[in-house]
């Protein structure tokens, strides 16, 4: 089979009338995206990215509410406490260090492996699993896995948090500048707009004005 050469424009109004799938003899980004069949051009020509069902928003909602409020307001309401328990503290320290690995190692393994079976389930699994007062996993996490990996790479890490810390702070800075920028060019163009709606504004009511004076000049 020979692949056809076919001009932008022709392509263009091809994928417009007939969809993405209807030239089996052409190369097209649609398929390759995704893109399901539409005799829309608007529609056809843009992609749009999968949303989430209504299966896995639930999953994501568990997670928010069993991974992180939960867990805070368990929190909250042990450090109003008077007299609150050393090892409750350690237990729930130890709990927001893992879920901060977490939470960064998911941002990777949601584009990875986010399509498998049973993905967000084991996810909220292993979540229940750290805080849950019968299992209480954190404690062997911590103890089995993190720590000896922190303490073996302590030094490194340290120095890397500082790098990072000194970069933010630069990165902080460009940002300032760069929003400071953006905002004074939006004021310029807003005082541009609201100034030539005004000079129109005055233009239509000098017209009427004149419009008005010939017609009682023009009355017998």
């Amino acid at each position: 089979m020979q692949l056809q050469a076919v001009p932008l424009w022709e392509e263009e109004s091809v994928t417009g009338a007939q969809g993405w799938e209807d030239k089996p003899d052409q190369v097209g980004v649609g398929s390759s995206c995704g893109l399901s069949k539409t005799n829309d051009p608007a529609i056809s020509s843009h992609y749009s990215p999968p949303l989430l069902n209504d299966r896995q928003m639930d999953r994501v909602i568990d997670t928010m509410v069993f991974g992180y409020a939960y867990p805070a307001f368990h929190c909250f309401g042990m450090v109003e406490k008077n007299q609150a328990n050393v090892e409750e503290l350690q237990f729930w320290c130890r709990y927001w260090i893992i879920m901060a690995i977490v939470t960064t190692l998911e941002r990777i393994t949601d584009l990875l492996i986010s399509w498998s079976p049973m993905y967000n389930e084991l996810k909220l699994a292993f979540i229940l699993y750290l805080w849950h007062p019968k299992t209480k996993g954190t404690a062997h996490v911590y103890e089995t896995f993190l720590h000896p990996f922190i303490a073996q790479h302590e030094n490194h890490i340290e120095r890397k948090l500082a790098e990072w810390g000194d970069m933010a702070w630069d990165v902080a800075v460009f940002y300032c500048h760069h929003c400071a920028i953006l905002g004074q060019a939006a004021l310029f163009k807003l005082l541009h707009f609201l100034a030539s709606q005004s000079e129109k504004f005055s233009e239509s009511a000098s017209k009427v004005r004149i419009h008005k004076l010939s017609l009682i000049h023009w009355q017998p």
